[in-house]
Protein backbone atom coordinates (compact mmCIF):
# COMPACT_ATOMS: atom_id res chain seq x y z
CA UNK A 1 0.00 0.00 0.00
CA UNK A 2 1.30 3.46 -0.88
CA UNK A 3 0.23 6.82 0.49
CA UNK A 4 0.73 9.60 -2.01
CA UNK A 5 0.66 12.48 0.51
CA UNK A 6 2.56 11.70 3.74
CA UNK A 7 0.68 14.19 5.94
CA UNK A 8 -1.91 13.12 8.53
CA UNK A 9 -5.36 14.16 7.30
CA UNK A 10 -4.67 14.15 3.54
CA UNK A 11 -3.24 10.63 3.74
CA UNK A 12 -6.30 9.33 5.68
CA UNK A 13 -8.58 11.07 3.18
CA UNK A 14 -6.75 9.38 0.30
CA UNK A 15 -7.10 6.00 2.00
CA UNK A 16 -10.81 6.45 2.72
CA UNK A 17 -11.73 7.78 -0.71
CA UNK A 18 -9.26 5.90 -2.92
CA UNK A 19 -8.40 9.18 -4.63
CA UNK A 20 -5.17 11.13 -4.92
CA UNK A 21 -4.93 14.41 -3.02
CA UNK A 22 -5.28 16.59 -6.13
CA UNK A 23 -8.72 14.97 -6.69
CA UNK A 24 -10.01 15.71 -3.17
CA UNK A 25 -8.37 19.09 -2.62
CA UNK A 26 -10.70 21.89 -1.54
CA UNK A 27 -10.93 24.79 -3.97
CA UNK A 28 -11.45 27.19 -1.06
CA UNK A 29 -9.37 25.84 1.84
CA UNK A 30 -11.61 26.66 4.81
CA UNK A 31 -11.50 23.14 6.19
CA UNK A 32 -10.01 21.64 9.33
CA UNK A 33 -8.51 18.81 7.29
CA UNK A 34 -5.48 20.49 5.70
CA UNK A 35 -7.07 21.61 2.41
CA UNK A 36 -9.12 18.42 1.89
CA UNK A 37 -12.69 18.78 0.63
CA UNK A 38 -14.29 16.80 3.46
CA UNK A 39 -17.66 16.54 1.70
CA UNK A 40 -16.06 14.66 -1.20
CA UNK A 41 -14.33 12.26 1.17
CA UNK A 42 -17.28 11.73 3.54
CA UNK A 43 -19.77 11.02 0.77
CA UNK A 44 -17.70 8.56 -1.29
CA UNK A 45 -15.56 6.25 0.85
CA UNK A 46 -14.55 2.65 0.30
CA UNK A 47 -17.14 1.81 3.00
CA UNK A 48 -19.93 2.79 0.62
CA UNK A 49 -18.78 0.24 -1.95
CA UNK A 50 -18.22 -2.49 0.64
CA UNK A 51 -21.68 -1.89 2.08
CA UNK A 52 -23.26 -2.04 -1.37
CA UNK A 53 -21.50 -5.40 -1.88
CA UNK A 54 -23.14 -6.77 1.27
CA UNK A 55 -20.38 -6.29 3.85
CA UNK A 56 -20.96 -4.93 7.34
CA UNK A 57 -18.59 -1.99 7.75
CA UNK A 58 -17.43 -0.27 10.93
CA UNK A 59 -15.13 2.64 11.69
CA UNK A 60 -13.36 2.58 15.03
CA UNK A 61 -10.63 5.11 15.84
CA UNK A 62 -9.37 8.37 14.39
CA UNK A 63 -11.24 9.43 11.26
CA UNK A 64 -10.16 12.77 9.79
CA UNK A 65 -9.02 15.80 11.80
CA UNK A 66 -12.67 16.78 12.11
CA UNK A 67 -15.43 14.25 12.66
CA UNK A 68 -18.56 15.03 10.63
CA UNK A 69 -21.82 15.57 12.51
CA UNK A 70 -23.31 12.60 10.64
CA UNK A 71 -22.14 9.06 9.92
CA UNK A 72 -20.64 8.95 6.42
CA UNK A 73 -22.37 6.78 3.82
CA UNK A 74 -21.61 3.06 4.08
CA UNK A 75 -20.69 2.70 7.74
CA UNK A 76 -22.95 0.39 9.76
CA UNK A 77 -21.18 1.01 13.07
CA UNK A 78 -19.20 4.09 14.01
CA UNK A 79 -16.95 5.03 16.93
CA UNK A 80 -14.63 7.75 15.72
CA UNK A 81 -12.86 10.88 16.83
CA UNK A 82 -10.76 13.58 15.26
CA UNK A 83 -7.77 13.11 17.55
CA UNK A 84 -6.27 15.86 19.63
CA UNK A 85 -6.96 14.68 23.18
CA UNK A 86 -5.01 11.48 23.76
CA UNK A 87 -5.66 11.20 27.50
CA UNK A 88 -9.43 11.45 27.44
CA UNK A 89 -10.65 11.37 23.82
CA UNK A 90 -14.30 12.02 22.97
CA UNK A 91 -15.87 9.71 20.42
CA UNK A 92 -18.97 10.10 18.29
CA UNK A 93 -20.80 6.77 18.21
CA UNK A 94 -23.48 5.13 16.12
CA UNK A 95 -24.89 1.60 16.30
CA UNK A 96 -22.32 0.32 18.84
CA UNK A 97 -23.85 -1.97 21.44
CA UNK A 98 -23.95 -0.40 24.90
CA UNK A 99 -23.12 3.13 23.73
CA UNK A 100 -25.50 5.98 22.92
CA UNK A 101 -25.90 7.12 19.30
Amino acid sequence: FHIHTPICCPSRAELLSGRYFHNIKASKPKTTCMHVDEDVVNNVTFAKYLSEAGYTVGMFGKYLNAVPNYVPVGFDAWMANGGGDYYSPAFSTYNVDGLPN
